[in-house]
């Protein structure tokens, strides 16, 4: 095992933060059910069936699950490396046996496993929106695989960015406006950009509108793949794919970078 590994593991066990964060997840999931089902427009059966409540939970859900997932792949991962730099024991890790990305794979899979634990923490309430008469379960695991690669992307890219920043704040506060240009404001340019777009003459440019800045964002790749309303999903495979090809891109990018800003300020001494 990754000697870094072992020691984020060790290390954030024994946190007693973690298991409140831990707690406050499952009371919001647990809120989050509890309304829909107690909801008022569930008293009236008329306007909607009572049957309809296990999509909804889903719905509910898998939405809450993407917002956490960025969030948590941001939080985790932003300050992982800058840490060590405040802590001056960077110094100690560049001067023992292991690589540099053997350090930042150490610091990646530390975070991937804490986001895996929080993730595993919401099967009980997918399951139950499931038992309730939810979404078919292809359409379930879908939705739940493409939350959990967001936040495995989001993770790495967090991490291996943090790599080039001295300061912990610096790095949220950077990281967090990248995410917010690549995840905000990309697809509302790409909207601006399809508006004089319009008519079958402007098919090809649109389509170009699309790759460039929607099929890559993550919650254009989780309505496609779990709302496609004719029931085909070439469209909503391909635009996977691409989304998932960007993703894995951005990640080793970052890990790159984050590789190379590890000796930043000690390449003189060491």
């Amino acid at each position: 095992m990754n000697p870094i590994l072992w020691l984020e593991l060790r290390t954030r066990l024994r946190e007693r933060k973690l298991w409140i964060l831990a707690l406050l997840f499952l009371l919001l999931f647990a809120g989050i059910d509890f309304a829909t089902i107690f909801g008022g427009s569930w008293q009236d059966p008329e306007s909607r069936p009572p049957a309809d409540i296990g999509g909804v939970l889903h719905g509910a859900n898998t939405a809450a699950l993407m917002g956490l997932a960025l969030v948590l792949g941001w939080a985790i991962g932003s300050g992982r490396l800058p840490q060590e730099r405040e802590q001056r024991t960077l110094s100690g890790l560049l001067n023992t046996p292991l690589s540099g990305w053997e350090i930042v794979a150490g610091k990646l899979m530390g975070s991937w496993a804490l986001l895996l634990w929080f993730f595993s923490l919401t099967l009980p309430f997918f399951a139950f929106s499931f038992l309730w008469g939810g979404r078919p379960w292809g359409n379930a695991l879908a939705g739940f695989g493409v939350c959990l690669l967001t936040g495995l992307t989001v993770t790495a890219i967090s991490v291996g960015l943090s790599g080039f920043f001295r300061r912990t704040a610096t790095s949220y506060i950077a990281i967090g406006l990248l995410l917010l240009i690549w995840l905000l404001l990309l697809p509302i340019l790409g909207g601006i950009c399809q508006i004089p777009l319009q008519g079958k003459s402007h098919e090809t440019a649109r389509t170009v509108v699309e790759t460039l800045f929607f099929s890559h964002n993550p919650v254009v790749v989780l309505v496609s793949v779990m709302w496609e309303p004719d029931g085909d999903y070439t469209k909503s495979s391909l635009i996977f794919c691409e989304g998932l090809g960007v993703w894995i891109g951005l990640s080793a990018l970052s890990l790159w970078i984050g590789v190379r800003g590890l000796r930043r300020g000690f390449a003189e001494k060491l």
